[in-house]
């Protein structure tokens, strides 16, 4: 079970080294950093620092949170203490995206999303509300008033939802009358894609699983789906509504959900700790190797070959275990 988390990359290996109990005791149970370089080969000793850097390249699978990454490893090598605190929405945020790597089935079906919704708003006429997450074209326009502010929660629509290869999965224009409900009860996104409709007016709205039934969720196969709904009432209430922008799944993990978590900066924040914790772990028990050796190879186009990674593992095997 140790090699396979170790062999991991992504977010799961940055969690790894952040939460195993082992990490917590290294400096206990160590025998020293000395002891574990000497069972290197001279020329495996002259990589560590190379290796370091390509698993770390690895560790951080998204580009845009790269630089977010070595902003922490840089904190790392500045501070003295280590022990780094996550708040409740980073150790949620954590525990969502490590359910997410986990899950091969999960990472293949949030591409096919991404780049399903990514082809949906490049199409002319589409509004795109959340990059890659939430869009919608507008098919037939509406007249007068419509859900023209917050207090407007109360409506009656048709709609239908399709999977992304157009599969009928569930909607009510197959039954008699329109369907009445509160925005508050549609998913996050279909509910976001309605804001501004006209009456009469037919929107197709674009949906990512993850402001929809969760990434995890059966319906549509966890994958993006298109909703297309016909606005026939709405009514003010007194209450205010505003969707919210989280991730449903991310949501459940959540003991209080703030409709304020920006999402965007709740995943820098993760990805920094990400980069302190790593580099912590390689600081406390490999002294000698500096993060200024390091950070030239971060910008390699290289990648750990499979004799790479075999001296990697064997590095960190004999940091935990001797």
């Amino acid at each position: 079970m140790m090699q396979k988390l170790l062999v991991s990359v992504g977010v799961v290996g940055c969690i790894f080294l952040c939460k195993d109990p082992a990490f917590a005791r290294l400096n206990h149970k160590s025998l020293g950093s000395t002891s574990a370089i000497q069972h290197l080969t001279q020329e495996e000793q002259t990589r560590i620092p190379f290796l370091i850097a390509l698993s770390f390249k690895e560790l951080c699978p998204e580009k845009n949170q790269f630089a977010s990454f070595v902003e922490g490893l840089k904190i790392a090598d500045s501070e003295k203490v280590s022990d780094y605190q996550e708040s409740p929405e980073m150790q949620a945020y954590a525990q969502y995206a490590m359910q997410v790597a986990l899950d091969p089935k999960i990472t293949k079906n949030l591409s096919i999303s991404t780049e399903y919704l990514q082809s949906k708003q490049s199409t002319e006429n589409t509004v795109t509300l959340i990059s890659n997450k939430i869009c919608y074209k507008i098919l037939k326009n509406g007249r007068g008033p419509g859900i023209t502010d917050n207090t407007i929660n109360k409506v009656k629509i048709n709609f239908t939802i399709k999977d992304i290869e157009n599969n009928f999965l569930a909607g009510n224009y197959a039954l008699s009358g329109s369907f009445s409900c509160m925005l508050s009860e549609l998913i996050p996104g279909m509910a976001y894609g309605m804001l501004g409709m006209r009456l009469n007016e037919v929107r197709e709205i674009y949906v990512h699983p993850e402001f929809a039934y969760g990434v995890f969720s059966d319906f549509g196969n966890g994958r993006a789906l298109a909703i297309r709904v016909e606005l026939i009432e709405c009514t003010a209430t007194d209450a205010t509504f505003v969707p919210s922008f989280i991730p449903v799944d991310f949501a459940k993990l959540l003991h209080n959900p703030s409709q304020g978590i920006d999402i965007a900066s709740l995943q820098q924040d993760l990805f920094i700790f990400y980069g302190k914790a790593s580099w912590s772990f390689y600081k406390q028990n490999l002294p000698q190797v500096q993060l200024n050796d390091v950070l030239p190879y971060l910008q390699s186009d290289m990648a750990l070959s499979l004799e790479d990674r075999e001296i990697l593992h064997k590095l960190q095997w004999l940091i935990y275990f001797l």
